[in-house]
């Protein structure tokens, strides 16, 4: 009776050794399965979790897009208009050299006071209620001068048309610097500049021109068709060769 005691009691130490074991055996095993899987322990799968999980930046806004400032608007400006009563010349008068200036130029005051070289004609005449004068004659070359005008007294800057003609007598192109009308104030209004005429006889020979001249201030002015023989930059000097081709028309300004 003893030695069955003793044997159910080893056998209960024996069932506890081998169920033990058997425990060890498996979590040994079930260790081996996950090392030999590469399946990381809950403590590694934590700390690699923690190590990747990182914060996801903060990324600054643009600044907004500047407002620009609209162009301004600008606002054309119409330009004069040439007037449509321009003179043009006639087809016996083209001129040899350059294009006729419109600018008043203002004559030298020694050249204003320079004496014709050729006696004008004693007064100026009305043939159908316009005023003339000459011919007159001077280094060759004949003008003659009228005022387009059935009177002789004009609005100040009132359009006072005139027409004259100059012939060139002589057998050589005669060269000119000033063709146009001396203004009793000391002022010459231009109709030509730095041109010449051909020889008599030739086409161009004669010019027939018509222009007109405005004065501002109130006053009575002797109009006279004046040329200049030497270069334009002598005749606007103290030494310019000037000769009057006309008497002087006398208007009045009121």
């Amino acid at each position: 009776m003893k030695t069955s005691l003793l044997l159910s009691v080893w056998n209960a130490k024996l069932r506890r050794v081998m169920h033990a074991f058997a425990c060890g055996l498996f979590f040994v095993l079930i260790a081996g399965l996950v090392a030999a899987c590469g399946v990381p322990t809950p403590e590694v799968i934590v700390v690699t979790q923690l190590v990747t999980t990182t914060p996801l930046p903060t990324y600054t806004p643009y600044p907004p897009y500047p407002t620009y400032t609209p162009y301004p608007t600008y606002t054309l400006v119409p330009t004069k208009e040439s007037p449509t009563d321009t003179p043009l010349q006639t087809k016996t008068a083209a001129p040899v050299t350059e294009t006729p200036t419109a600018t008043a130029t203002r004559r030298p005051v020694t050249a204003a006071t320079r004496a014709p070289t050729a006696t004008p004609s004693p007064t100026a005449t009305s043939r159908g209620g316009q005023f003339s004068s000459g011919p007159v004659t001077a280094h060759g070359v004949t003008g003659t001068f009228r005022l387009e005008a059935r009177r002789l007294t004009f609005a100040p800057n009132e359009r006072i048309w005139f027409r004259f003609t100059v012939t060139n007598n002589t057998d050589a192109v005669l060269s000119y610097g000033f063709l146009g009308v001396a203004i009793g104030n000391g002022n010459f209004h231009t109709s030509w500049k730095g041109a010449s005429l051909a020889p008599k006889g030739q086409a161009n020979s004669t010019l027939n021109w018509r222009d007109n001249l405005t004065i501002a201030a109130p006053g009575t002015y002797a109009l006279t068709l004046s040329m200049c023989f030497s270069e334009v930059a002598v005749c606007l000097g103290s030494s310019g060769d000037w000769a009057s081709l006309s008497s002087g028309l006398t208007v009045i300004i009121q």
